[in-house]
């Protein structure tokens, strides 16, 4: 008997790892922190960059190979910040299992962390490579990202 109950205590625990279905509190939220990695491409041409949004601003540092191209930083409302924390909700974001991509290279990368109060309520990281994602994190990544691009004033002039 309490070896079955041991057995299904570790398997309900293993099972969990990993996999989490709980929402993130987006209420809560006060800094949100997205990183995109660009493929391995020659500096001329690699972009990678790193979106910061608070309640009162957001900013952008977009480098090439850890060489800084270009820097932004503008002053947003709460009420844009609230709207970026529905973006986040809508998006579902959750953490998965994480799968490796075998053998996949020159991917570009979507690294995610909000914050409350300094402390991390969620982190993940997906790898876009030929057309598979891996990675441990789940959800529309994607539409937090064109948000938090949308809120920087001629975001695309800054990759140039």
């Amino acid at each position: 008997m309490n070896r079955l109950f041991l057995y299904l205590v570790v398997v309900s625990m293993l099972s969990s790892c990993g996999n989490s279905d709980e929402l993130i509190e987006t209420d809560k939220i006060d800094k949100v922190v997205y990183s995109f990695g660009d493929s391995s491409v020659p500096p001329p041409y690699h972009r990678s960059y790193d979106i910061v949004a608070t309640t009162s601003s957001i900013s952008v540092v977009v480098d090439s190979y850890g060489d800084i191209i270009a820097e932004k930083e503008v002053t947003i409302t709460s009420k844009q910040f609230n709207g970026l924390i529905d973006v986040v909700n809508a998006a579902k974001m959750k953490n998965k299992s994480k799968n490796e991509s075998v053998g996949c290279t020159g991917g570009t990368s979507d690294y995610l962390t909000l914050f409350s109060s300094d402390e991390v309520i969620f982190e993940g990281s997906t790898y876009n490579c030929g057309g598979d994602k891996y990675g441990n994190m789940e959800g529309n990544i994607e539409s937090i990202k064109s948000k938090l691009k949308s809120m920087i004033p001629n975001f695309n002039a800054l990759l140039e």
